[in-house]
């Protein structure tokens, strides 16, 4: 009998675990009890991206964000935007809307790479992001490289507030 009872408590686990959640469903808890552990399993309803693909954005931890722009200003659709880390290991990712617009899973603050991958297979290498932070704005407007392409964040990054202009508006 408590065989027949630990493999039904299994089966419940397994199905609940491999259960997919719809992005309209609130975050579901599943706890099981065994004889000595308890185990508490959370399934965040991912977002769906265009071209079916699940990106789970968080907006609580620092990240890296904006839209991924063709020479015209038109979106680019289904870029996929990686973050590396000093290691080369990938920290987090997140793929582009038909606006063009795309946010990543959040990192710990620090100083990455951040590699976009566009549909034809071309690759913008994005060097010295600092993430400090929230999000840090990674917008690029230009057509799709011909070949890959590294460039140091600074040629994307907004510029620094004006100090001169702050002091002026507090006269």
């Amino acid at each position: 009998m408590k065989r027949l009872t630990a493999v039904a408590i299994c089966m419940l686990a397994t199905g609940c675990l491999l259960a997919q959640t719809s992005a309209k469903q609130k975050p579901q808890t599943t706890t099981v009890v065994t004889k000595t552990t308890t185990t508490t399993t959370t399934t965040a309803a991912g977002t769906k991206g265009h071209g079916g693909h699940t990106t789970r954005v968080s907006k609580d931890g620092p990240s890296v964000g904006g839209y991924l722009l063709d020479a015209h200003k038109h979106g680019i659709e289904d870029a996929h935007a990686f973050i590396y880390a000093p290691d080369s290991s990938i920290q987090a990712s997140g793929y582009s809307d038909a606006t063009g617009r795309y946010q990543t899973n959040a990192v710990l603050p620090g100083t990455y790479n951040v590699k976009v991958v566009y549909p034809n297979a071309k690759v913008v290498m994005v060097s010295g992001v600092v993430i400090k932070k929230a999000v840090t704005p990674l917008s690029i407007s230009m057509d799709p490289p011909a070949a890959d392409t590294t460039v140091p964040y600074s040629t994307f990054a907004p510029p620094p507030p004006d100090k001169k202009k702050g002091a002026a508006k507090k006269k």
